[in-house]
């Protein structure tokens, strides 16, 4: 009988150390008990294969690892990040060179982006090799695609400045209102490649998951979040001034979606949300067209 025991704890051993196996051997996860310090690192990797509209999915992986706000320096993580599942999406990618500054509305000395066609001006954030938008998008559409109805914004000027405009993804890529119901990426026929301007200003993009992935590694919850961002985890330090999370106070909703060109599927799309309950860090779906999200736009 000890000898059955002793096969059987050889066994277990086995299973948790990839004995004999040809898997890669994967990092240890560090201690993240310190989660609720304002210093908390949370990188989440991003994966759309698991993705919830009812607020089911737990961040995955953690890192204690402190980053400092750069300049443009590049650095990295040594985080383990998993590669995102594009579903029923066939996505048909052209790499782009982020960051080149080059852009006639876009001040690389202030940091400042305007939009050249209703004036608004934008903080950016550079972050690793990316520049994000660090306010959400508020530009209003006056023409509407084939098949929309036109949206109108809901918030006064004032809230706007503040919180920014809430899109559908629809909306936000700017396409017909057929594919609301129809995928957009498949394959050779797909209607747009990446990287897709949709209603962004010219020279910058609707993010992809993997360019949200990128930013989660160069950057931790934490300095990516304003303060106001309420989650008794994490504590948001909000220091390269992205103040993701940020929500109208009035608004009932828990979380803050931000939009992704993914799609999950004919009628749905992948937004990354930050909310205010257990996980920091959802990938979520919702319909394309809900006008529920925000957009972040990122530098081409």
């Amino acid at each position: 009988m000890k000898k059955g025991f002793f096969l059987s704890y050889i066994a277990l051993v086995c299973v948790f150390t990839a004995c004999g196996g040809d898997s890669p051997s994967q990092p240890s996860p560090k201690d993240d008990s310190s989660a609720s310090e304002s210093s908390s690192s949370l990188v989440s990797p991003i994966s759309l294969a698991n993705a919830s509209s009812s607020s089911e999915i737990a961040v995955v992986s953690s890192s204690s690892q402190e980053h400092t706000p750069s300049s443009g320096d590049g650095a990295s993580t040594s985080s383990s990040l998993s590669s995102a599942e594009l579903s029923s999406s066939a996505l048909s990618i052209e790499k782009s060179s982020n960051s080149n500054g080059s852009h006639s509305n876009y001040n690389p000395e202030t940091g400042i982006l305007t939009d050249e066609r209703d004036g608004e001006v934008y903080r950016t954030a550079k972050i690793g090799d990316q520049i994000w938008m660090a306010q959400n998008l508020r530009f209003i559409p006056t023409t509407v695609p084939h098949g929309c109805s036109l949206y109108e914004a809901n918030y006064p000027d004032s809230i706007m400045q503040i919180y920014g405009q809430k899109y559908s993804w629809i909306r936000a890529t700017n396409i017909d209102c057929e594919y609301k119901f129809k995928l957009s990426f498949n394959g050779t026929d797909s209607l747009f490649h990446l990287p897709h301007q949709g209603i962004c200003p010219k020279g910058w993009h609707i993010p992809t998951s993997d360019e949200w992935q990128t930013l989660l590694a160069n950057a931790s919850v934490a300095q990516l979040t304003h303060p106001k961002w309420k989650n008794y985890k994490i504590k948001g330090t909000d220091d390269y001034g992205m103040s993701l999370g940020l929500l109208y106070e009035e608004e009932t909703f828990e979380k803050a979606c931000y939009i992704m060109t993914n799609e999950r599927d004919a009628s749905h799309n992948y937004c990354i949300s930050f909310i205010n309950d257990t996980n920091p860090i959802e990938v979520k779906f919702e319909r394309k067209d809900i006008h529920d999200s925000y957009l972040r736009c990122l530098m081409d």
